[in-house]
C-alpha cells in the first residue's frame, strides 16, 4: 500500500469514528442545553477559559515532540511519559492554589470548588499523553480514533445522567473529568507499551527543544481563541457567557472531529514526502479540499439556518444563540481552511518560524475580537471572525515565505471552494429557511435549498466538478476501493511516490528535516554555536526553520531586560489606569416567580401550566417596557429614562420554567439591589392586573427579593490586572525581539560578526552568501 493509501485509509478510518463522535458530542449539546441553564453553561466556561492553558502546558509539545523523531528509544519514550505526568501534577497544584485569584478576578465564589475538580484532570492527561502519542506513532488510527469515540460516550453519558438528577453545572464538570479517566485508561489499554521507571542518564532535552517552540505558539494560539469568553464573562456575567459559549461549541464540535484528528493523519504522511516538492504539493491540496469543501460549506450552510437550527436543537428559550453562531460559523470557515498553514508548520518542523509570526500576529487577533465587547456577545462573535480573516491571510504569506511551499495555490483553491460552493449554498440555505415558520420545515428547507444549490456548482463550474471527483476517488480509498486507472500523463508521477515510500523504511512517522531546499534558509546552528549537521544523525526534533528556539527566547529578554521592563511596565500602568478611573457596576439578581397555587386536581393544574409558561414569556417581556419601568423610575426618584433603564435589566427563563431571573445593573450595590426589588414588585403588580381567569389565585407572581452583590462587575480590577500582565508580556517580548533583531540587521550590513544571544551567531561576509545553502 503507497502513501496514497496510507493516507487515504488513515483518513477514511479517522473520519468514520469522528462521524460516531460528532454525533455523540451532537447529542451532548442537545440534551444538556435543554437540561441546564445559560448560566450553568456560563459558570464551568469561566474556569475552563483560564485553566485551559494549564492543560497545554501539561502536554508542553512532548506528545508531537515523540511522534516527529525518527528514532525514540524505550528509555526516552518512559522518561517523556513521567516528563508529562509530573508538568501535569504541577499544573494541578497551581490551579487549586490559583482558585481563590479565579474567583476573585470574576467575581464569583462558587467558582472555588469547580477550579480544584478540574485541576484534577491535568494530572489524568499527563499520564495519557504518550500512551496517545505512541498510537499516533505507530500509525495506529483505528486504536487511537476508538479510545476517542469511547471516552467522549463515557463523559457524555455521565453528565446526561447527572443532569437529569439535578446536579446542574456538576454534570459538566463530571464530564470533564470521566473523559479524562476514560482516555487514560484506553490509551494505555490500546497501546501496547508500558513505562518502567525514570532513567536518569537519559536525557529528553531535544524533546523539550522542540515541544518548547510548539508550546509557546499554542500558549498564543489559545490566548486568541480564549480571551472573548475570559472578556464576556467579566462584563456580562455567566448567563450572556452561557450563550455564547454554546453558540461556540455548537461550532467547534464539526471543527474538532474533522481538524485535530486530520492532523494525526496528515502529519506524518506529509512530512514523509516533504522533500519532494511536487508530491508535497499534490498532497497538501488533496487534504485541503477536506477543509473548502466539506468543512468551510457546512459551516456557510449552518450560517445560512442558524435560526431554526437552533430552535431545534436547543429550544426557543435559546433564541439568543442564533446570531453569535450565524457570525461564529462564519468565522470558522477560515478557521477551516487556516488549518493546511498548520500542517504546513508541523510537517517541516517550523514551530519556532510559526511562534515568531505569532508574537506579533495573535495580539493582533485579540485585540480586534475585543473591540467588539462594547456590543456584547454578538459584537465580539463578529469581531472575532474578523480576526480570523486576517489571521489566515497573514499565515498564507508567511508559510509561502518560511516553506517555499506556494501558497498562491491553497489560497486559490480556498476561494473557489468558498465562493463557488459553500457560500451559495449557504445564501440559498439562509432563503430557504425563510420559506416556513415552523423551525423543523424551515430547516429541511434550507439544507434542500442548499444541497441543490452545491449540484447546481457541480454542473456548472468544472473545477468544483474537478474538486469533487477528487474527493469521492479519496473517499474509495479510504474505504478500500483501488484508484482509478491513471491517464498516461499522470504516469510520470506515481513512480515518485513509490520512490518516496521505498526509501521510508523506517515506520516511525517522520523525520525532522535539518534544511529545507529553499532560499531564504541557510545551514542550522545549534544553541552552542556549531553547524547543526551532527545533531541532525540523531534524530532529534531539532528547530528547523534555523533561527531562535524558546529557550532562547528568554535569553534575548534577559540581555534586552531594560526595553522588557520599560514595556510591561507601561503596559500595567495602563491597566492599572483604567481599574482605577473606570466607575464601578454593580449587578443584583432578583427572581419573579409563576405560582401555579393548589387549587383543583392535579389534572386541572397540569392542564394549566402550558399557560404558565406562555404568560411567563409574556411577562419576561413586559419587563423591560414603560409600563413596568416608568413606576420604578417615579417611586425611587432616578434620574433616567425608561429607555436607559431597559438597557441596565436583562431577563432570563431557565429551560421549561416558570421562573424569571432579573439582574440589574447600577453604579452602587445597595441601588443595584433596590432597582432589582423594585422591578420585580412592580412587574408583579402588572401581573395581577392583566392576568384574567376565573380562579386568578392559580396563577400570580411571587418575588425572591435581591441581595446586595459583594462585588462589583465592572472595573474588575484582577481580570484587568491580569489582562495586562498577558498583554504587557507579549509586548514586551515583541519589543525585546525586535531590538534584537533590529541589531542583528544592523550588523549583517556592516559585514560584521554577530554575537547576540539567541541569534544564528555567524559572520556575514555579504548577503548572497547568507541566501545561498
Amino acid at each position: 500500500m503507497n502513501l496514497a493509501d496510507k493516507a487515504a485509509r488513515g483518513g477514511g478510518v479517522t473520519l468514520a469514528f469522528q462521524a460516531v463522535k460528532f454525533i455523540v458530542q451532537t447529542t451532548s449539546l442537545i440534551l444538556l442545553a435543554r437540561l441546564l441553564t445559560p448560566e450553568d453553561f456560563g459558570i464551568v466556561a469561566m474556569v475552563v477559559a483560564i485553566t485551559g492553558a494549564a492543560d497545554l502546558i501539561r502536554d508542553f509539545g512532548l506528545s508531537l515532540a515523540a511522534v516527529q523523531a525518527k528514532n525514540l528509544s524505550d528509555a526516552e519514550r518512559t522518561n517523556l511519559f513521567w516528563a508529562n505526568t509530573g508538568i501535569g501534577t504541577v499544573c494541578f497544584v497551581v490551579v487549586s492554589a490559583s482558585a481563590p485569584l479565579i474567583a476573585w478576578i470574576y467575581g464569583e465564589s462558587q467558582l472555588l470548588p469547580i477550579v480544584f475538580a478540574v485541576a484534577g484532570v491535568f494530572v489524568l492527561s499527563g499520564a495519557a499523553t504518550q500512551f496517545r502519542a505512541e498510537l499516533m506513532r505507530s500509525l495506529r488510527f483505528t486504536a487511537l480514533s476508538t479510545t476517542d469515540v469511547l471516552a467522549s460516550a463515557i463523559g457524555v453519558g455521565t453528565a446526561v445522567a447527572l443532569a437529569l438528577s439535578g446536579a446542574g453545572y456538576w454534570a459538566i464538570v463530571a464530564q470533564l473529568i470521566m473523559v479524562a479517566v476514560a482516555t487514560l485508561v484506553l490509551s494505555a489499554f490500546m497501546s501496547k507499551w508500558r513505562p518502567g521507571l525514570p532513567q536518569r542518564d537519559v536525557s529528553i532535552k531535544r524533546f523539550f527543544r522542540f515541544g518548547g517552540g510548539l508550546l509557546g505558539t499554542q500558549l498564543l494560539g489559545y490566548a486568541t481563541k480564549n480571551i472573548d469568553s475570559i472578556a464576556i464573562g467579566a462584563m456580562y456575567g455567566p448567563t450572556t457567557l452561557g450563550f455564547y459559549n454554546r453558540a461556540y461549541q455548537l461550532l467547534m464540535t464539526p471543527l474538532n472531529q474533522i481538524n485535530a484528528p486530520l492532523t494525526n493523519v496528515a502529519l506524518p504522511i506529509l512530512a514523509k514526502v516533504q522533500d519532494n516538492p511536487v508530491t508535497y504539493g499534490r498532497y497538501l491540496a488533496k487534504a485541503q479540499l477536506i477543509g473548502g469543501y466539506i468543512t468551510a460549506s457546512a459551516l456557510a450552510v449552518s450560517a445560512g439556518v442558524a435560526e431554526p437550527l437552533i430552535k431545534v436543537a436547543f429550544g426557543d428559550q435559546w433564541s439568543s444563540v442564533v446570531p453569535i453562531f450565524a457570525l461564529l460559523a462564519i468565522g470558522g470557515i477560515f478557521r477551516s481552511v487556516s488549518q493546511i498553514c498548520y500542517w504546513v508548520y508541523l510537517s517541516h518542523g517550523l514551530t519556532v518560524a510559526q511562534l515568531r509570526l505569532y508574537l506579533f500576529l495573535r495580539p493582533a487577533v485579540i485585540v480586534i475580537t475585543l473591540a467588539g465587547l462594547p456590543w456584547g456577545a454578538v459584537g465580539v462573535a463578529a469581531s472575532s471572525s474578523i480576526g480570523f480573516l486576517v489571521d489566515w491571510l497573514v499565515t498564507l504569506w508567511h508559510v509561502r515565505r518560511v516553506s517555499g511551499v506556494d501558497t498562491m495555490m491553497l489560497f486559490r483553491n480556498s476561494l473557489r471552494a468558498i465562493l463557488l460552493f459553500g457560500a451559495p449554498a449557504g445564501l440559498l440555505a439562509f432563503a430557504g429557511s425563510r420559506l416556513f415558520t415552523a423551525p423543523l420545515a424551515a430547516l429541511a428547507a434550507g439544507l434542500a435549498c442548499a444541497v441543490g444549490s452545491a449540484a447546481v456548482s457541480a454542473l456548472v463550474f468544472p473545477a468544483v466538478r474537478r474538486d469533487l471527483t477528487t474527493m469521492l476517488e479519496f473517499a474509495g480509498r479510504a474505504i478500500g476501493r483501488g484508484p482509478r486507472p491513471k491517464k498516461h500523463v499522470e504516469h510520470a508521477v506515481e513512480p515518485v511516490e513509490h520512490a518516496v515510500e521505498r526509501v521510508v523504511v523506517d515506520r516511525s512517522p517522520l523525520l525532522i528535516p535539518s534544511r529545507l531546499d529553499h532560499p531564504r534558509f541557510s545551514t542550522p546552528i545549534s544553541a552552542d554555536g556549531d553547524s547543526g549537521a551532527d545533531s541532525a544523525d540523531t534524530g532529534a526534533p531539532e528547530d528547523s526553520s534555523g533561527t531562535i528556539t524558546l529557550w532562547n527566547y528568554l535569553t534575548i529578554i534577559r540581555n534586552r531586560w531594560r526595553i522588557f521592563v520599560a514595556v510591561l511596565t507601561a503596559t500595567l500602568a495602563v491597566a492599572l489606569s483604567i481599574s482605577m478611573f473606570t466607575p464601578p457596576t454593580y449587578i443584583a439578581r432578583a427572581d419573579a416567580a409563576l405560582q401555579l397555587g393548589v387549587v383543583g386536581t392535579p389534572r386541572q393544574i397540569s392542564d394549566r401550566y402550558p399557560q404558565a409558561l406562555s404568560l411567563t414569556r409574556s411577562y419576561a417581556a413586559l419587563t423591560t417596557t414603560s409600563a413596568v419601568l416608568e413606576p420604578v423610575i417615579d417611586r425611587l426618584q432616578l434620574d433616567v429614562s425608561a429607555e436607559s433603564l431597559a438597557r441596565d435589566i436583562e431577563v432570563t427563563i431557565p429551560n421549561d420554567t416558570v421562573t424569571m431571573k432579573l439582574a440589574v445593573k447600577a453604579s452602587t450595590a445597595e441601588g443595584a439591589a433596590q432597582i432589582a426589588d423594585a422591578v420585580a414588585e412592580q412587574l408583579a403588580e402588572v401581573a395581577a392586573q392583566l392576568t384574567q381567569t376565573e380562579q386568578p389565585e392559580m396563577l400570580k407572581l411571587t418575588v425572591t427579593r435581591a441581595s446586595v452583590p459583594a462585588f462589583s462587575t465592572t472595573p474588575r480590577r484582577g481580570l484587568n490586572m491580569l489582562t495586562g500582565t498577558a498583554v504587557g508580556l507579549m509586548l514586551a517580548v515583541i519589543a525585546a525581539v525586535s531590538r534584537d533583531w533590529q541589531l542583528q540587521r544592523a550588523a549583517r550590513r556592516q559585514g560584521k560578526h554577530v554575537d547576540i544571544p539567541g541569534s544564528d551567531r555567524r559572520t556575514h561576509e555579504n548577503d548572497n552568501a547568507t541566501a545561498v545553502r
